[in-house]
């Protein structure tokens, strides 16, 4: 399967995205002045998340469960996705992909059960080599 198709002015991003990529500022070839780039880019991301959620269906069920039960109990002022993350694999959870640690994140923010304080902190796995992840609080 290509995953990038061409068809002179149509361009497509395969399955994970259906719609179709056009310049900034035109709609089959005509201005339209209320085009926005930055709306096309959340609901891309969220169609994104979404198809991520649903591949890994069970494990996120799961995952949502176990993460709300450390976000209630967790005697820390605030943590990282990092620290929920630890956890549920601790319990033996892994996804099918690793996004689905992201999107896990964007949900508990959007159940607002967990919201961010505006501050990052320097990872702690290795393999992340200590780049900044958002801290998050317990709403």
């Amino acid at each position: 399967m290509k995953h990038l198709l061409s068809n002179h002015n149509e361009t497509t991003l395969g399955p994970l995205f259906d719609g179709k990529i056009v310049k900034a500022g035109s709609v089959k070839g005509k201005f339209h002045s209320n085009f926005s780039i930055k709306d096309d880019g959340i609901q891309l991301r969220d169609k994104g998340l979404a198809q991520v959620s649903e591949h890994n269906e069970n494990w996120m069920f799961w995952a949502l469960d176990e993460a709300e039960i450390w976000v209630e109990h967790t005697l820390k002022d605030d943590f990282t996705g990092e620290d929920i993350r630890r956890w549920i694999e601790s319990e033996g959870l892994k996804p099918n992909h690793p996004n689905a640690w992201g999107a896990l994140i964007n949900t508990l923010i959007k159940r607002k059960i967990i919201v961010p304080t505006g501050e990052y902190r320097a990872m702690k796995d290795n393999t992340s080599h200590a780049r900044k992840t958002p801290v998050y609080k317990a709403k």
